[in-house]
């Protein structure tokens, strides 16, 4: 998925028994649309802790919805009709965030000159951290290796 840019609407696409979008990486404030193209329903579940929890269902040939989080915070998302599928909405304060791709890579593109804690999620090897500083237009290459425990 590319780098988010400001004042862009997010989609979750439910489409052939699968959510389309594993992780999706929203600011705070933007709206989501959740869409429906599968010829039955699905029930979209985000279970967040921070922000309201809601459950609703989504019949098929059904216009789309959207909606927004006011707080920061990583969201597991279900269908409790369909148990595998399931994903993230993950939040964020900032507009400088990206998901990586299928080899792992990430970018992002026009990152101000400053000092930064950069910080990588996964979904079951937590979190990784790593302070940078980025002066005028140069680009850095960071690593994060997360190894599985036993």
């Amino acid at each position: 998925m590319p780098l988010l840019l400001q004042g862009t609407q997010q989609a979750l696409i439910n489409k052939i028994v699968t959510t389309t979008t594993h992780i999706l990486a929203v600011r705070t404030g933007q709206e989501i649309k959740i869409s429906n193209r599968d010829p039955f329903a699905h029930n979209i579940h985000p279970l967040a802790k921070v922000n309201r929890e809601w459950n609703k269902m989504q019949l098929p040939n059904t216009p789309s919805f959207s909606y927004a989080y006011d707080k920061a915070e990583f969201i597991p998302i279900k269908c409790n009709i369909h148990p595998w599928m399931h994903g993230y909405i993950v939040v964020l304060n900032t507009s400088h965030f990206a998901v990586t791709g299928e080899g792992g890579n990430f970018s992002l593109p026009d990152l101000p000159p400053g000092r930064y804690v950069l910080t990588a999620w996964h979904e079951t090897f937590g979190t990784q951290s790593r302070e940078i500083t980025i002066a005028g237009d140069e680009s850095q290459t960071i690593d994060f290796v997360f190894q599985a425990k036993p």
